[in-house]
């Protein structure tokens, strides 16, 4: 049997009597339980999402862009793989990933429930993570040209646009 002691302490650090022992043990929780949104649409529609960005991203990088990027490639050699090469797990959990991270901003923050609200957040937030990561890596990496940096930017926000309408589509079905 537990007692807990009336003493101030931060929420994840409890402190209580076992046995006749003073024990104390800082609780975690990998998503709290104060996240104030619905669990269930969260998971549902950054899943589907995913698939949604997955195949958008073959689509987008892989037949749209593939050539336009290769042209633009930076001194670096040997960076772009043949689909022999590439690792398809990397790519579904980079998918699942921005999928995941759209879903909680649309239902923690922004409360996202439709395909057009989710298309233009996903472009925005999408536009923003890219220029971030595309210009660091255009300052520190011979990975593209500058004109390689911006088409990725805007096939990144292309990304953006697909999986979050699918994700705010989701959210509004989940929603019923």
């Amino acid at each position: 049997m537990m007692t807990n002691w009336k003493i101030a302490t931060p929420k994840n650090l409890k402190i209580g009597i076992v046995n006749s022992e003073i024990k104390i043990y800082l609780v975690l929780d990998i998503l709290p339980k104060r996240l104030h949104m619905n669990r269930k649409r969260f998971y549902i529609s950054g899943l589907v999402g995913g698939v949604a960005s997955f195949f958008g991203g073959y689509l987008i990088y892989g037949v749209l862009f593939a050539k336009v990027l290769a042209e633009n490639a930076g001194s670096a050699i040997g960076v772009s793989k043949s689909p022999e090469q590439m690792v398809w797990w990397a790519l579904i959990l980079g998918s699942l990933f921005m999928s995941l991270t759209l879903s909680y901003i649309f239902n923690k923050w922004s409360k996202v429930n439709n395909m057009f609200d989710g298309a233009a957040d996903g472009a925005f937030i999408s536009f923003l993570i890219a220029a971030g990561y595309d210009f660091t890596m255009y300052g520190n990496a011979n990975l593209y040209t500058l004109k390689g940096t911006l088409i990725d930017l805007v096939a990144a926000t292309c990304m953006g646009i697909i999986t979050g309408a699918v994700v705010g589509w989701m959210n509004g079905r989940l929603e019923k």
